[in-house]
């Protein structure tokens, strides 16, 4: 019994080295300072959304207040196989930059889809640079989209991972 208890409290001082080490790294990472700056990135906004009848509205609402250019940004909203109204809702917003996808076109058998095969389906309909993906009950200020695609844009990386601030 004495020696579950070492291999329990050892694992966890491990746990929490770790944990300390990335909690440090996370604070030296330097604060990114937005510009007034002119953006040139075709964007594609990917929304999975399966059963998403009660946010979806409150998502596109969001991203319809971005102040990047609906010139350069499309909104994908992927309905897989939801068995509420989402994909009606989705439908009243549909405009020049959204597009709806139901996965039921491209699958028949909707055991077959994930949201991995919904954002792979999303990719290969749009022509952007740069694909940014949220999910359904997400909120985002009008400043989301600009900071990404500066960020993009300024330090011409590979991929963006955000935080996500819980309300």
């Amino acid at each position: 019994m004495i020696t579950y208890t070492i291999i329990a409290d050892l694992l966890t001082i491990i746990y929490m080295v770790i944990f300390i080490f990335y909690l440090i790294g996370w604070l030296k990472i330097p604060e990114f300072k937005t510009t007034e700056k002119v953006f040139s990135t075709k964007v594609c906004v990917v929304i999975p959304a399966r059963n998403e009848e009660e946010n979806i509205a409150v998502v596109l609402n969001s991203l319809l207040q971005q102040n990047y250019s609906k010139d350069f940004f499309e909104i994908i909203i992927v309905d897989d196989f939801s068995e509420d109204k989402t994909a009606s809702v989705v439908k009243d917003y549909l405009q020049s930059n959204i597009r709806l996808i139901e996965m039921k076109n491209f699958i028949n058998d909707k055991l077959l889809s994930n949201k991995k095969k919904s954002i792979e389906t999303a990719i290969e309909n749009t022509g952007a640079e740069l694909i940014v993906t949220t999910d359904a009950d997400c909120l985002m200020n009008e400043n989301w989209l600009s900071t990404l695609v500066e960020f993009y844009e300024t330090t011409n990386c590979k991929m963006i991972v955000a935080p996500v601030l819980l309300n």
